[in-house]
């Protein structure tokens, strides 16, 4: 469904006038009134609805059968295990073998058997032997050869094969339509698809397996049906564009940039000049401005004399010229931007909303802006310092959001960094957001619909449902926040063919890789297919934990008479630490608090298992595990609800802990092997190396510059007049934020390197559970081009590495 608006603006103080120099427009003959118009696709959610008549798969004593919406078992349970149905057939397994059945329960063909069974489509039930797969009719004769890696049903008479690891496409009888010759699975859309031989060729096949544009370009996109742009490489770094109409080539791979306006209009870019063309290659709009930019409006960012602003299709000025750089409008609203240009991003460093009168809706700021919906964007820095807010500039709430991530420790097999959530990314109307390690929802509106409570969240399928997952346990959440399945299970599984949540049990007696067998299926009203052993959800023993954590607190303090302390002076000498292996004490004479941190890693690998804060005659008490808050007794000596807080100290004060410790072991480290002075010494050489940069006296050498969409990417290096390396820098940004890596020399020898990018730490090679903000820094220090330490960077937590 697509939503058409139309918003006429009034204004009495704007001068619109062209931006050409031979405009002769005076104040009173300039245009007062303009329309906007835009269409903006209706995003929506719509709940997807079962079938009342649907038939479950249901397990009853290690064996399944099918069940109605009424309880009812319609299929006994006699197999091994069974599918859904589709199209009114099903596979059934029988010892290791798989059979098809119909709804009534009974055997298209009880001697044909497979080693598996696909979904049936228009008739075609793909079915394999061996390694192989076919097809058999919903009567099992066999219609298509046992010859192909994969196979797909598309419609009623073509079918999508894999051979020899390329793919094609045949009929339902198994008749070739084009040959497999294509590197990816071939995906039509509206009857077109685009398709790569070799890996780098890319062209577009329609239905009959024509290659009506040919596999020779760099990249092709569909404009319409018949209009195709292509793409060629001019140099290393950079794409021309072209334009094939009705199979011919309408206008040759010799421009900048191509891009469809209005579903009828063509911006076209080179020798930066941009101007507007109709299909059929009539001038609409002369080639006069340096750079065009379309949106899903009747209105352009526009550039011209280095400066950016806002036109209509008439060349006229809507928006004055005033910008270092603009998006285009998406709807009545825009980013803009202002300032020095980021090196590592090539975008301005300071960003606006503006509305289509120019006014502001959200001021510059260094934090970048971007559009997660037609009604909600967000401003942030990198991953973190994140705020939403709605289309009229209003903020959801006062929260700093960010994107940081808690991994589970007590999940091996599918625990460790199991689904790498992508935040603020719509789904089926719905996207994840995070704060301090829990995460929640919001809708396109920009309504919180789930709390920030639960510290996994997985992408919301179509029907309005998510996994989530509470400390280690998991259960399913509805759109509307509730737990339909209670936390409370150790492993939830997902059918994406099925739309389906399925419990899952540990088989011990099988492989490690597929341990985790299927316990039975819930539905959509919360209710579990099964009379599985596991069907109640275990209950935490928070009582149990934290006698753990008292009997534990009691050892330690019964030792610390007897144990040795190190004391350290941090920070100027306002915080002073006493250090033994199990117990840090930290007083902070200027804010006038101590902390005593309680360490065992059988209760919590990743800190302290109890942090114990005295602020004048307030305290606070954080019990932990393995890195989690489980309670929180607070200043009024009262339990905290943990699990609804929109807020909770187990990042803060954990990771504060995890600071003050590791300060106490980088002083230790520092002051007996004197890293201060090599790092004084090795900074100064980059600060010295940096300032002639700047003063142009080491010059650029090699440069390569990279853009593809969001995606920029830098590749500098600079040199001496001896032509000596003394500095290599390799920068880039996308969406989802930046990574930088930079190395300085001397003499010829690397001495120091510096990296910040988003990447998950599995430096151990073990399971760990950790912050993980997606962004950290590490620092290498090098005397003779020999490793002597590294600094390493992570949510404000430095920690020193000797070599």
């Amino acid at each position: 469904m697509t939503k058409y608006f139309l918003f006429s603006i009034v204004s009495f103080s704007l001068l619109y006038t062209s931006c050409t120099e031979n405009s002769n427009q005076s104040e009173e003959e300039s245009i007062s009134e303009t329309s906007l118009s835009y269409v903006e696709k209706d995003t929506s959610f719509v709940l997807k609805q079962f079938d009342p008549n649907q038939i479950w798969p249901f397990k009853s004593n290690d064996k399944w059968g099918y069940k109605n919406n009424e309880d009812e078992f319609v299929i006994r349970p006699i197999f091994d295990g069974c599918g859904f149905f589709s199209k009114g057939f099903a596979w059934v397994k029988e010892n290791e073998t798989y059979k098809i059945i119909n709804n009534k329960g009974d055997y298209i063909d009880k001697s044909a058997s497979f080693d598996a069974v696909g979904k049936t489509k228009a008739g075609i039930i793909p079915t394999k032997k061996g390694k192989l797969w076919g097809a058999v009719d919903t009567t099992a004769n066999q219609i298509i050869e046992y010859n192909y890696e994969e196979i797909k049903i598309l419609d009623s008479n073509l079918v999508l094969i894999k051979k020899n690891r390329s793919w094609g496409l045949i009929n339902r009888v198994g008749e070739e339509v084009c040959l497999p010759v294509y590197d990816r699975e071939i995906v039509f859309e509206d009857g077109l698809a685009i398709v790569t031989r070799n890996y780098r060729d890319v062209g577009i096949i329609n239905k009959s397996g024509k290659e009506i544009v040919k596999c020779q370009y760099e990249d092709v996109a569909i404009i319409n049906d018949s209009t195709f742009r292509i793409a060629v490489k001019s140099n290393r770094s950079q794409n021309s564009y072209g334009l094939i109409v009705n199979e011919k080539i309408k206008y040759p791979a010799e421009y900048k940039r191509i891009a469809s306006f209005q579903d009828s209009l063509l911006v076209l870019t080179k020798d930066s000049i941009s101007g507007i063309l109709n299909m059929k290659g009539d001038t609409i709009m002369n080639f006069k401005y340096s750079d065009l930019k379309p949106g899903n409006t009747n209105i352009l960012a526009a550039e011209a004399n280095k400066k950016w602003g806002y036109i209509n299709i008439d060349s006229d000025t809507i928006i004055d010229f005033k910008f270092d750089e603009a998006d285009p409008f998406r709807g009545d609203l825009a980013i803009v931007y202002n300032g020095p240009t980021d090196r590592y991003t090539s975008k301005p460093t300071n960003s606006a909303l503006i509305n289509f009168k120019g006014d502001i809706i959200l001021p510059f700021e260094t934090r970048k802006l971007k559009f997660l919906s037609a009604n909600l964007l967000m401003r942030y820095k990198y991953n973190y310092n994140i705020n939403l807010y709605k289309k009229d500039g209003a903020p959801i709430d006062s929260i700093y959001y960010d994107s940081q991530q808690f991994n589970s420790p007590e999940d091996p097999i599918t625990g460790y960094l199991e689904d790498e959530i992508e935040f603020y990314k719509f789904t089926n109307g719905f996207a994840i957001i995070g704060h301090k390690g829990r995460m929640g929802m919001v809708n396109e509106k920009g309504d919180i619909v789930i709390p920030l409570k639960y510290h996994h969240l997985e992408p919301m399928n179509e029907y309005g449902y998510t996994k989530a997952q509470y400390l280690d346990k998991y259960g399913i959440v509805d759109s509307e926040g509730n737990e339909i399945v209670p936390i409370g299970y150790e492993h939830i599984g997902y059918d994406d063919e099925n739309d389906l949540f399925f419990l899952q049990k540990e088989d011990d007696s099988r492989d490690y890789g597929d341990r985790l067998v299927n316990e039975g299926y819930w539905n959509y009203e919360g209710e579990l297919l099964s009379n599985s052993p596991l069907k109640s959800p275990k209950v935490y023993d928070l009582k149990e934990q934290i006698g753990k954590i008292r009997q534990a607190y009691n050892n330690i303090e019964s030792e610390a008479k007897q144990s040795n302390f190190s004391t350290f002076k941090l920070e100027k000498g306002n915080i002073e630490m006493k250090k033994s292996y199990n117990k840090i004490i930290v007083n902070d004479s200027a804010k006038g608090i101590q902390y005593e941190n309680f360490y065992n890693s059988s209760l919590n690998k990743y800190g302290p298992f109890f942090i114990f804060k005295v602020e004048g005659e307030k305290e606070n008490r954080y019990y932990y595990q393995h890195g989690r808050i489980i309670r929180w007794l607070d200043k009024d000596k009262k339990d905290r609800l943990i699990s609804d807080a929109i807020y909770s100290p187990e990042h803060d004060e954990h990771v504060r802990a995890r600071r003050f410790k590791s300060k106490g072991e980088n002083k230790e480290l520092t002051e007996k092997y004197g890293l201060d002075t090599v790092r004084n010494k090795i900074d100064s050489l980059c600060t010295f190396i940096n300032e002639n940069i700047a003063k142009g006296i080491y010059k650029k050498g090699d440069t390569k510059s990279r853009s593809m969409g969001e995606y920029q990417r830098l590749e500098e290096v600079y040199i001496d007049s001896l032509q000596n390396v003394m500095y290599k820098l390799d920068a880039g940004s996308d969406e989802g934020g930046s990574a930088k890596e930079e190395e300085f020399y001397f003499n010829g020898e690397l001495i120091r390197k510096y990296s910040d990018k988003n990447y998950f730490d599995n430096s151990d090679n073990v399971p760990d559970a950790q912050w993980v903000s997606g962004q950290y820094a590490v620092t290498k220090y090098y005397n003779n081009g020999n490793l002597i330490f590294t600094e390493k960077t992570e949510n404000g937590v430095m920690t020193i590495k000797k070599n």
